[in-house]
C-alpha cells in the first residue's frame, strides 16, 4: 500500500492547442480541426480530462449567447464539480516564468549539463 502525496505548490503546465492552418488546408479538414479544438474547451471534454486524470484548467468556462443577435455575448458557466479528494486545492500554482522562462529552463534542467541531465547519469552510475 502507498500514500499518494498532492503538494501545496506546483507548476501549471500549459499544454497549447492549435489548427496547423497549411496542413488543415492542404488536406481538407480545416472546419472539423477547429470544431475539436473548440470542444476542448467544454465542460464535456474538461470532463472528459478529468476523468482521465487531468485537472481541468478552468474553473469556470466562457459560452457563446445562444439568442441570435447576441452572438458577442458570453456567459461564465461552472465547469465539472472536481472531487477535492482527486484534485486538492493548490495554494501556490507558479508557471516556467518562475525559473525565467523556456530560454533558461530548456539548458539549466536540460542541457548537457543540465540539473535532470546530472541526476539522470548519477542514477544511472
Amino acid at each position: 500500500m502507498y500514500e499518494v502525496v498532492y503538494p501545496t505548490s506546483t507548476i501549471l503546465i500549459e499544454n497549447p492547442i492549435a489548427v496547423v492552418d497549411v496542413y488543415a488546408d492542404k488536406h481538407g479538414v480545416r472546419e472539423v480541426a477547429e470544431a475539436f479544438v473548440a470542444f476542448t474547451y467544454t465542460p464535456e471534454a474538461q470532463a472528459i480530462f478529468a476523468e482521465s486524470g487531468f485537472r481541468p484548467p478552468y474553473e469556470r468556462v466562457l459560452v457563446p449567447a445562444e439568442t441570435e443577435g447576441e452572438e458577442d455575448m458570453v456567459t461564465l458557466v461552472p465547469m465539472i464539480e472536481l472531487d477535492e479528494a482527486r484534485f486538492p486545492s493548490i495554494q501556490d500554482l507558479f508557471t516556467i516564468d518562475a525559473f525565467g522562462g523556456w530560454a533558461e529552463v530548456a539548458p539549466n534542467f536540460f542541457g548537457e549539463t543540465g540539473i535532470f541531465t546530472k541526476m539522470i547519469e548519477e542514477v544511472k552510475g
